[in-house]
């Protein structure tokens, strides 16, 4: 099971790399019409912190944006934003916002994680971070974007009380 459970990853990791190349190369050949690119995450408990981390900066620029995988099994994808009509020199109104899935049902297309996150219950959120993680997010003072690095590595709670040694004993928290 062990070996059917690796080549499934690497296999699942193989096909999003292949298929955000090739977005990119789209985006690429149709930059007159683009604008910007985003990160899109799955709307779910299983979606990690690295992935969340690279899609608080959306939008990114064209030339310059993140591309998936961040880690094998990743499910993040990116989008394109395209100009708008008038950007384009079109006299129409926009199109409406659409939607998009998420595991509690249809939500509008710009909601991210953290929006998404905080309408969820308790359990949800503890499946999503992990108690500790959980536990010093709802204490209000620890933001999710300080549980991962500038470079979008989880950080070990160990490494997250250093980075926040101010904070930890302010709020009296020991691990």
């Amino acid at each position: 099971d062990k070996a059917k459970h690796h080549a499934e990853a690497l296999a699942r990791t193989g096909v999003i790399y292949t298929s955000n190349q090739s977005n990119n190369e789209f985006y690429r050949e149709n930059a007159d019409l683009i604008k910007n690119v985003n990160v899109v995450l799955t709307l779910d408990s299983r979606t990690c912190l690295t992935c969340f981390s690279y899609a608080q900066e959306n939008p990114y620029p064209l030339e310059n944006h993140p591309t998936p995988p961040f880690h094998v099994n990743c499910r993040c994808t990116t989008v394109p934003v395209t100009k708008s009509w008038n950007e384009l020199g079109i006299d129409l109104d926009e199109a409406p916002k659409g939607t998009r899935a998420s595991m509690s049902g249809q939500v509008p297309e710009d909601v991210t994680y953290l929006q998404w996150l905080k309408r969820q219950s308790a359990d949800i959120q503890k499946e999503a971070l992990g108690a500790s993680r959980y536990r010093l997010w709802k204490q209000g003072d620890i933001e999710i974007t300080s549980f991962v690095s500038d470079t979008g590595e989880i950080l070990t709670l160990e490494q997250l009380r250093r980075k926040e040694a101010d904070i930890f004993e302010d709020l009296n928290i020991s691990l």
